[in-house]
């Protein structure tokens, strides 16, 4: 028996997926930090829940995955990444690294953003030549840098820039100066004693490899006279950025 030819139609919406980074707790980090970053997941603009999303790395040629999170009822999830030394077994070093959120499943992603992850630095043993200067006499002023590595020690920071400040018993800048680390992480730099007597200190500080500096913390010394040996009382912080105030008593010489 024929039957004759027929049709219909039926239409489906292809809809668009979209991974927004809402927020990122910090841009920068060491290892031992904790990272959140925050995302919204939308199809054509209506949330997106129970979806898993990962925080990705491009680390070694290749994304890897570093932490993960479900969205919720608004399609938002928060992903927290415990930072550590090595991703899928290699080691950080100090640098910028592309990062991403990405639902796998999906192959949605977002849009790439930088996290940079700067190891904690330390200024350790700032001293002066002599503890006693002439107006007008050369001072030599040094300081040791040193960063912590993965295997928990701490170890010299070669090639890097301090900045040294002269400053008065208000704290006022007289002059600045940078000097490099070298291999042992020690930098120097020389000054002219003022021509009025009195108290001077030395600030020290390390601005970051290229990093920028979340915060500067103040490290201070102890008052130095002529019979009394260069010390100083550390409370040690594991920031990108440290310094320390070096106190070196400065007075006419008859």
């Amino acid at each position: 028996m024929p039957y004759q030819r027929s049709s219909n139609t039926v239409q489906f919406k292809v809809a668009t997926l979209t991974l927004k980074v809402v927020s990122v707790s910090s841009n920068i980090v060491s290892p031992g930090d904790t990272l959140q970053v925050t995302v919204q997941y939308t199809m054509d603009g209506s949330a997106v829940a129970g979806r898993t999303v990962n925080l990705q790395l491009y680390v070694g040629g290749a994304w890897q995955g570093v932490a993960s999170a479900t969205t919720d009822s608004d399609g938002k999830a928060t992903i927290s990444w415990s930072v550590g030394w090595y991703v899928a077994g290699v080691k950080l070093p100090c640098g910028r690294y592309s990062a991403r959120v990405m639902d796998l499943y999906y192959g949605v992603s977002s849009d790439t953003f930088t996290i940079a992850v700067a190891y904690p630095t330390r200024i350790e043993n700032p001293r002066t030549d002599k503890s006693m200067y002439a107006p007008g006499e050369t001072v030599y002023v040094y300081a040791d840098l040193k960063y912590l590595d993965a295997d928990g020690s701490w170890k010299p920071l070669a090639n890097q820039a301090l900045t040294f400040s002269l400053r008065d018993s208000a704290g006022n800048i007289i002059a600045s100066k940078t000097g490099t680390t070298d291999s042992n992480g020690t930098a120097m730099a020389s000054f002219t004693a003022p021509s009025t007597t009195g108290s001077y200190s030395f600030l020290i500080e390390y601005g970051g490899y290229g990093l920028g500096a979340p915060a500067l913390v103040s490290l201070h010394g102890v008052q130095v006279s002529v019979s009394e040996p260069i010390t100083v009382a550390v409370s040690m912080a594991p920031l990108i950025v440290s310094s320390i105030v070096l106190v070196a008593s400065m007075a006419t010489v008859k």
